[in-house]
């Protein structure tokens, strides 16, 4: 397989959740958090990095974020990965909410990926990061109805 082949695969793996937004907005369990604690995302060199803008990102879009998952809501748990080479940079997050108490049931997954080529430079982890925590209040404004 060729290397535009894998990146196009790798990209429309980004639209899964899309297919499952509806299913995911009808959980009613999601609009009842607004507590999030953010697990540790992965040993990748930019996991950290990631980590802190995605709690910077939930807050943006009206999440608050718990030090500990004593007093939150839901645990976000993930696998954050990136990759660049020349003027081709990358990131994906995989990720799933859980309540933190009672029947650990999936309440959000979602699989974001972003990808960027050229010679400008964009931040594919903000952005990352920043299309996660959209989706997830998408998702959220949804399950309310």
């Amino acid at each position: 397989m060729n290397r535009r082949a894998v990146v196009f695969a790798i990209a429309s793996l980004g639209l899964l959740p899309l297919r499952n937004a509806d299913a995911q907005a009808s959980n009613p369990g999601l609009h009842r958090v607004n507590k999030i604690y953010i697990a540790t995302l992965g040993s990748s060199a930019g996991a950290e990095r990631f980590r802190s803008l995605l709690e910077d990102a939930l807050r943006n879009v009206g999440f608050e974020i718990s030090s500990s998952t004593a007093d939150a809501d839901a645990i976000f748990n993930g696998e954050f990965a990136t990759e660049a080479h020349g003027d081709y940079a990358m990131a994906r997050f995989t990720a799933d909410l859980k309540p933190t108490k009672g029947k650990q049931t999936l309440l959000w997954s979602g699989d974001n990926v972003t990808q960027h080529r050229g010679t400008s430079r964009q931040d594919v982890v903000k952005a990352t990061a920043d299309t996660c925590a959209e989706q997830l209040r998408k998702s959220w404004e949804k399950s309310g109805n």
